[in-house]
């Protein structure tokens, strides 16, 4: 027991370890020959203890740690009021020094204790006790902030007066964004709800001392702008917004930092109005929504806003809203869908056969199946995020489509089975004067309106090189039964079964070019240039023919 101001000494190379010593915040552990001193100051304030460890085998330091509890009871002892540690070294002698706030009359118990437990660790210890006029404090600024999730950063700093290292360990709770060891807060990008997050600085110096502020991160105020309302299908702004057009959004803070899908409503017959955490609304309607991210969103416009000249468009997210933008209302803006979702190129296009127009060309003739949004308002009239599970509404105007130029004949046009309002589909037939190629332009027109001249399907050209007979190889362990068709024609010009495990041969009578069909039992009926090889110089087999694989199960892997 020491008096203030005082001093003390001892040799603690004799001193051991009690199982109760506490872990110290700047070791990380309870540490080796530990020496208890107990002092009661006489008045308040700040005690200031510094202590020599001096080695005796060498000059320098042992490597003392000093620090400092309340000394009613052991149990006390884990309420660390102060810590530091230096470190063990033959060259210099540095004092360990810490300074805390105390009361007049409490008792406070100080301990010495070194890093290692060899014989000539620990050493001579010298202390000294003196208490000073003022009280350790600590402050952080701001007290208060506030940021949006995908904001700039917030700097903290530390106000410190009386302590004797002014360094501070920051943390902030809950763990939302990051903070700095220098204090630099940088928020998340985005937050399901406004958030309010403690942020603490703890003294290095004085474990006890801290000090907090209060950040609250709040939902990015989104911005859209009339530029970034644009066609989900062409992506191209401009020339307005007509009812039901499957529109993409673009902007900041739109959305959360993962995509969120469409859901539906309880009873399966609507597409929800919203997407995590994200409404779009029309004139205050809210639109059905295809997905949401934080900087694109799609979703489908109202058929409410049908006749009239122009819609304000304002979307929120997780409850801030953004600004409103006035968009005109056209009566139809037609777009075709792309394979590569880019607006233009190879459109998205389903063969007669159900195989992709982007991987298999289609011989003239023969129906293929579009896909577009923008035509507008229907018949039966549309209605908003509505699936189509038994009525498959038509556009008010009817389309007409063009094949390179042609006028191709509309065999359906109207929505797409179970699929949401606004996207509609149409089948044509392909005009028997479209000049093939690869990139051959697809246009389809609503009320006057053309969708893009750059979206194009691959024609399949004749080939009148590529003429020979149909070898099936058929690896399965049923029969199967192969038919072959000129192209356009409902009878087939062959027929011949071929047994499990044989290859075989179509009649000469009925030779086939590569825009002919065959059909595999009652399968899909497929081009023979798609799905089958051509031999033109058939080994021990002067007649070319096409190699065909598969089996009933599966009769055209290819």
């Amino acid at each position: 027991l020491v008096s203030v101001p005082g001093s003390a000494s001892s040799d603690t190379r004799p001193r051991t370890s009690n199982l109760a010593d506490p872990v110290h915040s700047c070791t990380g552990s309870a540490d080796f020959k530990t020496t208890w001193w107990k002092v009661t100051p006489a008045t308040s304030g700040a005690l200031e203890v510094r202590a020599q460890g001096r080695r005796y085998d060498a000059f320098g330091n042992y490597g003392i740690i000093l620090s400092a509890y309340p000394a009613a009871t052991a149990a006390s002892r884990t309420t660390e009021l102060a810590c530091v540690a230096m470190a063990k070294d033959t060259l210099v002698g540095i004092d360990a020094f810490i300074r805390f706030p105390v009361t007049a009359g409490v008792t406070y118990a100080v301990e010495v204790s070194a890093p290692g437990n060899a014989a000539q660790d620990g050493g001579f210890t010298g202390l000294s006790f003196n208490l000073l006029a003022g009280v350790p404090a600590l402050s952080v600024t701001p007290a208060t902030a506030q940021v949006s999730a995908g904001g700039g950063p917030v700097t903290f700093q530390v106000g410190a007066s009386n302590i004797p290292n002014t360094a501070v360990r920051w943390q902030i709770s809950p763990a939302v964004g990051t903070i700095s060891a220098e204090g630099v807060y940088t928020p998340p990008a985005a937050v399901a709800s406004g958030t309010q997050i403690t942020v603490t600085a703890t003294s290095f110096a004085v474990p006890s001392l801290k000090a907090t502020a209060t950040i609250t991160v709040g939902s990015a105020t989104p911005v859209i702008s009339r530029a970034g309302i644009i066609s989900a299908a062409s992506f191209q702004a401009g020339g307005g917004v007509a009812p039901g057009q499957i529109l993409t959004v673009f902007g900041t803070g739109l959305g959360g930092p993962a995509v969120a899908g469409a859901t539906f409503s309880a009873d399966g017959k609507f597409l929800a109005t919203a997407a995590g955490g994200t409404q779009v609304l029309f004139d205050g309607v809210a639109a059905p929504m295809v997905f949401s991210y934080t900087g694109q969103i799609s979703a489908i416009a109202p058929y409410e806003i049908a006749g009239k000249a122009t819609t304000s468009v304002q979307l929120v997210y997780n409850g801030v809203a953004s600004n409103a933008v006035s968009v005109p209302v056209v009566a139809a803006a037609p777009a075709l869908f792309t394979a590569a979702a880019s607006g233009t190129g190879q459109a998205a296009i389903y063969n007669h056969d159900g195989l992709p127009n982007s991987q298999f060309a289609e011989p003239v003739g023969q129906v293929i199946a579009l896909y577009g949004t923008g035509e507008g308002q229907t018949v039966p009239a549309g209605v908003t995020g509505a699936l189509a599970l038994s009525v498959y509404p038509k556009p008010v105007s009817p389309a007409t489509v063009t094949i390179g130029g042609k006028n191709a004949p509309v065999l359906y046009q109207g929505a797409v089975p179970t699929a949401v309002a606004g996207l509609f589909q149409v089948n044509v037939a392909i005009p028997a004067d479209v000049t093939p190629g690869p990139a051959v332009p697809v246009v389809v027109t609503v009320n006057g309106v053309a969708s893009r001249s750059d979206v194009t399907m691959a024609v399949m050209e004749p080939d009148p090189t590529r003429v020979g007979r149909i070898a099936y190889f058929n690896n399965g362990s049923t029969p199967v039964t192969i038919s072959a068709f000129q192209p356009g024609a409902s009878a087939p010009a062959g027929t011949f079964t071929v047994a499990a495990g044989v290859n075989n041969f179509l009649g000469s009578a009925a030779t086939v070019g590569n825009t002919w069909g065959v059909l595999v039992g009652t399968g899909a009926q497929r081009v023979v240039g798609n799905v089958c090889v051509w031999n033109g110089t058939p080994s021990g087999n002067t007649a070319p023919y096409w190699q065909c694989t598969g089996s009933a199960g599966q009769p055209f892997p290819r």
